[in-house]
């Protein structure tokens, strides 16, 4: 800060000093002429220029050494500092008092000018700045104006309570009127449409008498018969006592949305027509695909036993005839054994052909075992199941049997028959495909549920990629499926890379009864029945008598599809909300009610605590698309026996049916 000063100090005191000499040279010019006398004269021009352009302290400097000066050169006696008579001593005094005026009056003059300077510039900048602001709210006012065109806005505004009204240039454009117009309530009437017309004014007059935000849509007709859409949006502005002075708003041309609007709702009614049409179609072609479907399971079905009936066959005339021929045959050959001892080459052939009928007893009684096993046939699926286990070691492969002592029921024939061939398979695929030389089989019997299960600890096999991968191996899993479909029961398969493969065989037995000629309660197909429905009979004497709850048409076609196929079912009903059900399970009484969540009227909780009061022997199985924590927990709390995710409604639904009968018995 110091010396930032300096040299601006040293250059005002520097002139103060040129400036004296200067006068002192102009004095001393004028000497010759002036003598002794106004020694002061050049001197009091030094300071007043000094207090001009130098400054108030420069000046002081400019006083001083020009009283020396003065004193030095032009005084008598010259060259002395001394004055000598009272007449010098009164005329220094007066030079100071004179040059110390002149600088005060500069210095004063100096900080005028300088005051001056200062309220010209601060005039000029807020000339500049005004200038400025008047040109940006111009622009604004232009921007605002383009951006409300674009909008298809205007402003307005309304005084209250003098109700003088102001309408920004854009909404004179959107009504169609011309700037010279008048802006009030009777310009703005005449512009409403006819058919708003009285609700548009009650609007205006409310938000005047409750002055607040307030919206109305109206359409307005414009001075060239043009009708447009409008909305009005507004709200109060408050003095600062809180009370409104005017309204304020903007109203927008919304023609194109309500257009859009009507479109939309055109498109809609044609869409729901459409999607109407499209589902009886698809309801239409799902029937005939499930007919055809059910068609092709009994036909798999007929087929699959006729196979088994052709091989039981053929193991029947291998062992009653080819058997018992080559059996006679290796009798004959013993009797002449005898005879042919003294012929030591005749003995030699008659034991060779003895060694090869042995051989061929042996072949053809494994192709027997294989064709058709007896033991299955005389012992039943359990027996059958522990001679598939070391029947296996032919390939190479280690079974481990587990038998559950209940599970040792007689069965029919043909279902002994193709359980017992799907067991195969599945054990015959780990041969083939799980790189595994032991696998474990059991057979188990739950709540009337039989229950086969083939494991192994081999590669395991990814389950989306084996669609693709291996043709071989999905076919015969997919006829297994299939097959265990048509019986009324299924096949569910876990597996992963590295972790081995489990396969799970479920069939109900409700009402199954033992029997020679195949199923007597009517598991197998009747021939082709025209109706998937029909194609494979009812397990159970006494049918459990269900009730489906879902809203959506498409859903509870699928529900109703996937439950039709087993036998010991029968869908009583259908209902599309809450309300509907309860009508229902009061005119149907259902054992079981499939119930979904989100319906409309009446929700599945809802009704679900509504007709566990009305019948509370009634099992309900809650599912739902939305099967978070707190939905599972009301419909428990409600009455509902299980809760399912309706993603797996199709492979666990009745599973889920069978488990809550069963736990209610």
């Amino acid at each position: 800060m110091r010396w930032s000063i300096m040299p601006k100090a040293m250059k005002q005191y520097g002139f103060a000093v040129a400036a004296t000499l200067f006068s002192l040279f102009v004095r001393l010019a004028l000497d010759p002429a002036l003598g002794d006398h106004l020694p002061y004269l050049t001197f009091f021009l030094a300071v007043a220029i000094t207090t001009l352009y130098g400054g108030f302290g420069a000046s002081l400097a400019a006083v001083a050494l020009g009283g020396l000066a003065s004193n030095w050169f032009f005084i008598p006696p010259r060259q002395s500092l001394l004055l000598a008579s009272t007449m010098h001593q009164v005329g220094y005094i007066a030079y100071f008092a004179v040059a110390l005026s002149i600088a005060a009056f500069g210095h004063a003059w100096r900080l005028a000018r300088q005051r001056a300077e200062g309220v010209t510039e601060g005039l000029r900048r807020e000339i500049v700045e005004r200038k400025a602001t008047e040109d940006l709210l111009i622009a604004t006012q232009a921007t605002l104006l383009r951006a409300q065109r674009a909008a298809q806005a205007g402003l307005w505004e309304v005084e209250l309570p003098s109700l003088n009204m102001t309408w920004s240039p854009a909404y004179y454009e959107l009504f169609g009127l011309p700037p010279t117009a008048t802006a009030c309530f009777e310009t703005w009437s005449e512009r409403l449409h006819p058919e708003d017309r009285s609700m548009a004014e009650a609007k205006f007059r409310q938000s005047i008498e409750h002055p607040g935000p307030h919206s109305i849509q109206f359409r307005i007709v414009r001075p060239d018969g043009t009708v447009r859409w409008t909305q009005r949006q507004g709200d109060a502005v408050l003095n600062e006592k809180g009370q409104p002075v005017r309204l304020s708003g903007v109203t927008l041309d919304i023609t194109a949305r309500k257009r859009g609007e009507e479109a939309l709702r055109e498109s809609e009614d044609k869409l729901r027509i459409f999607a109407g049409q499209l589902e009886t179609l698809v309801a239409e072609r799902t029937a005939e695909l499930l007919q055809s479907q059910g068609r092709l399971r009994a036909l798999a079905t007929e087929l699959n036993l006729a196979e088994q009936r052709e091989r039981k066959r053929i193991a029947v005339d291998l062992h009653d005839h080819l058997q018992q021929m080559l059996v006679f045959g290796k009798m004959k050959l013993g009797q002449v054994k005898h005879l042919a001892k003294p012929m030591p080459a005749r003995a030699k052939v008659i034991t060779e052909v003895d060694q090869m009928l042995s051989e061929a007893i042996t072949y053809t009684q494994t192709l027997v075992a294989e064709l058709a096993p007896p033991v299955l046939t005389d012992f039943g699926l359990a027996a059958g199941l522990e001679w598939l286990g070391k029947w296996m070691r032919r390939h190479g492969l280690s079974v481990a049997v587990e038998i559950q002592e209940d599970a040792k029921l007689p069965l029919p024939d043909d279902l002994t028959v193709l359980l017992f061939q799907s067991a195969r398979e599945l054990l015959l695929n780990v041969a083939k495909h799980a790189e595994s030389q032991e696998a474990w089989i059991s057979l188990q019997l739950w709540n009337g549920i039989l229950h086969i299960e083939v494991k192994d600890k081999g590669k395991g096999f990814d389950r989306l990629a084996k669609e693709t991968e291996d043709t071989t191996s999905k076919f015969g899993l997919f006829s297994i499926r299939e097959r265990m479909s048509a019986l009324g029961g299924s096949l569910e398969i876990d597996s992963a890379p590295g972790h081995g493969t489990t396969a799970r065989l479920t069939l109900s037995l409700n009402g199954v009864r033992a029997g020679s000629e195949g199923l007597e309660t009517g598991l197998l197909p009747d021939r082709l029945n025209s109706s998937p429905s029909h194609s494979i009979a009812t397990l159970a004497s006494a049918p459990i008598r269900v009730l489906l709850v879902e809203d959506h048409a498409m859903v509870r076609q699928g529900l109703r599809t996937s439950l039709q196929g087993y036998p010991n079912l029968e869908i009583v009903g259908e209902a599309s909300d809450g309300k509907e059900a309860l009508v229902l399970v009061d005119k149907l009484q259902p054992s079981v009610v499939v119930m979904d969540i989100n319906m409309p009227k009446m929700n599945g909780i809802e009704a679900t605590a509504d007709i566990k009061v009305r019948a509370p022997d009634t099992i309900i199985i809650g599912f739902s698309v939305n099967a978070g924590r707190e939905n599972q927990e009301a419909m428990i709390k409600a009455g509902a026996t299980l809760f399912i995710h309706k993603e797996a409604a199709v492979e666990q639904l009745y599973e889920a049916i069978q488990r809550s009968v069963n736990q209610s018995v």
